[in-house]
């Protein structure tokens, strides 16, 4: 039996199961919605709901991964209801992604960072983390070098970029820029054009950067 609810000015009323409770003809209580008799019941179906919330997002991801050649910028145009280079963009922002995948090597990001509006770039892993983000007020040079590397991997930086290392091997890269006003969109297209992915060649792995 579960114990009613309490009144607002009481303190919540708490029903414990013992061990010895939970025989195959247990029932969950009514405001669950579970009516199937039987603790193992509930246990599978809890960890069946688990390990979808833990799938779906690989699945979303790899699905997002697949739209985009591996370790090259693909540049979108303005967003607009027909034209949506990512999930749920906003309309104020132009869009840069890439997929990267540091497994046989280190992956080098270079941009020409806008001066006068905003400029991002985030990089999520498999499991859709954001494990890293950076915005136009933060970088310390221009144009702006970043550097992924995963754990343990030997690499030179000739580009002395930020180094990031992945959480995992692959994932995305996403530059947002705003863009103030239409009149500015050639502008902004000129300064994706400068922007660039690409592997390094992993002949030159010859040592441990430490910058």
């Amino acid at each position: 039996m579960v114990p009613p609810y309490s009144d607002v000015a009481m303190a919540p009323t708490v029903r414990v199961w013992d061990h010895s409770d939970l025989t195959p003809d247990w029932r969950p209580p009514a405001c669950t919605g579970w009516t199937t008799p039987g603790f193992r019941t509930l246990v599978v179906a809890v960890v069946v709901h688990i390990a979808t919330l833990v799938a779906i997002p690989l699945v979303i991801m790899n699905a997002a991964m697949a739209k985009f050649p591996v370790n090259e910028l693909s540049m979108g145009p303005k967003t607009t209801a027909e034209n949506r280079l990512v999930v749920r963009p906003c309309p104020d922002l132009v869009y840069s992604v890439a997929s990267y995948d540091v497994s046989k090597g280190p992956v080098l990001f270079t941009a020409q960072v806008p001066v006068d509006t905003y400029w991002s770039v985030s990089l999520y892993n498999q499991d859709t983390d954001n494990f890293f983000v950076i915005n136009d007020r933060q970088i310390k040079s221009n144009p702006y070098n970043l550097l992924l590397v995963k754990q343990g991997m030997k690499y030179e930086n000739p580009a002395n970029a930020q180094v990031v290392v992945t959480p995992g091997d692959r994932g995305l890269l996403l530059v947002r820029h705003l863009l103030v006003s239409d009149d500015k969109m050639n502008e902004l297209i000129e300064i994706q054009k400068q922007a660039s992915v690409k592997m390094i060649n992993a002949q030159a792995q010859a040592s441990t950067s430490s910058n």
